[in-house]
């Protein structure tokens, strides 16, 4: 009895099993409908138009993708600090606010440091005590940290990305005059890049409505065909950011299947010297220069590892003005674990505050800025659109209140896989703006 019905249940998992394997020939053969034209061509692994997985070109509001979207416009902050000095995100200029008692006292160090041999530490540079006044001040250093204390007890502190002047005082009185828009020329185009990092096309056009609006009316372009050149940032940005480089050119450019060689763009195991990589910017001799990089932890950089592509870090400053001190600190601070909300704000913003300051500040020369944003989209895209209100804001202010005559603006999203991206993955993006 107990045979035949071991005989009866193998036969009926048996016949379960076909059913299951016929359900999948069915479904796996059925084609699904493309609504674009295929190119006639061989295969090749990493063509704009191969999708193996068989998804369709999404829109930013993919039905499919509804349960992963979270649009998040606000967001509140706590403080855990004293706000005794606050600064006016227009102007940049300090201020001591009403609670600021008589016994406080501040003072402002100069950060610096962040080079080889070791890139993940700062240095201090210039100190000075900050007199008490009653009229606005500016700090003159890219990066530095404000500490006020009472009673031999901190109670605010702060480090701060600014834009270094050409005066030796650290304490500067008053606001900093704008300067007045040079006249258009081919020959003195200046550009600003901002990155976007871990940003598909469809996740910029979802989260960044107000800001899409703003550069469709200042007239920004899209590039249609922009992809990947591979996986991480490195190797899509060096394309972008340099001439070739010399590591690279004993490879060939495409590979058997007509793809491009990788190691053509960031050879394998070269342990590149950043202080060798052609910048464009190099190039431009005379114009100012900002590089910003967002490292997330004090390990990392842009071009600073794997420690088998790179040499860990520039033994000199890559640009006029390098803010690596700034993030060095920061993360230190941190323990190397990013946060949305630090101390009263979001984040990221002081980020991108430092992009718009370059460009307000040298409207009247040639330039070159370039700042990568990692943190804020790494592991959570959806947090991207908490950022809308500010980038179209200071778009706006740009265009209206310098009204920049020159340069070559980018927005870049760089791409790379979270959780709201295993879909659409294969569209990074760029915008220019001339």
């Amino acid at each position: 009895m107990i045979c035949l019905n071991r005989r009866k249940s193998t036969i009926l998992n048996f016949i379960l099993a076909a059913i299951l394997l016929v359900l999948f020939y069915i479904f796996e053969k059925e084609e699904i409908p493309r609504n674009w034209p295929r190119p006639k061509m061989k295969h090749r692994k990493s063509h704009l138009f191969e999708n193996s997985c068989k998804m369709v070109w999404l829109e930013p509001e993919e039905p499919t993708m509804k349960k992963y979207v979270d649009h998040r416009r606000q967001v509140t902050c706590a403080r855990f600090t004293l706000p005794v000095i606050e600064r006016d995100p227009e102007d940049d200029i300090f201020r001591f606010t009403d609670r600021a008692d008589k016994g406080v006292e501040c003072s402002v160090e100069e950060l610096l440091g962040g080079l080889r041999p070791n890139a993940s530490a700062y240095t201090i540079g210039r100190t000075g005590k900050i007199p008490k006044m009653s009229s606005s001040f500016r700090i003159n250093a890219d990066c530095f940290i404000i500490t006020c204390l009472l009673n031999d007890t901190v109670i605010y502190r702060r480090q701060f990305m600014g834009l270094k002047e050409e005066f030796d005082s650290l304490i500067l009185e008053g606001t900093r005059s704008l300067p007045s828009p040079s006249a258009f020329s081919v020959n003195s185009m200046s550009v600003s890049i901002l990155v976007f990092d871990s940003t598909s096309r469809s996740q910029f056009m979802r989260h960044m409505p107000s800001t899409i609006q703003t550069m469709k009316d200042m007239g920004f372009v899209l590039f249609q065909g922009y992809n990947k050149v591979g996986d991480n940032s490195a190797v899509n940005l060096l394309p972008i950011l340099a001439e070739p480089v010399k590591e690279g050119l004993q490879y060939d450019l495409l590979d058997e299947e007509g793809d491009v060689l990788l190691p053509r763009i960031l050879p394998y195991s070269a342990q590149i010297d950043p202080d060798t990589i052609p910048f464009i910017w190099k190039s431009m001799e005379g114009c100012p220069t900002m590089y910003s990089d967002d490292i997330m932890h004090l390990a990392r950089g842009l071009f600073h590892y794997p420690p088998n592509h790179f040499l860990r870090g520039y033994t000199h400053k890559p640009a006029d003005h390098y803010y690596r001190p700034f993030y060095a600190h920061l993360y230190k601070e941190l323990k190397n674990k990013w946060k949305l909300c630090y101390d009263g704000r979001l984040l990221a913003l002081d980020f991108y505050s430092s992009w718009h300051r370059f460009i307000k500040y040298n409207a009247d020369k040639c330039y070159f800025g370039f700042t990568f944003v990692t943190s804020i989209t790494h592991d959570n895209g959806n947090y991207l659109e908490l950022t809308d209100d500010f980038i179209s804001d200071k778009l706006q202010k740009l265009e209206l209140d310098i009204r920049m005559p020159n340069p070559f603006v980018q927005l870049a999203m760089r791409n790379k896989v979270n959780y709201t991206q295993r879909l659409d993955r294969r569209k990074p993006a760029q915008v220019g703006d001339s």
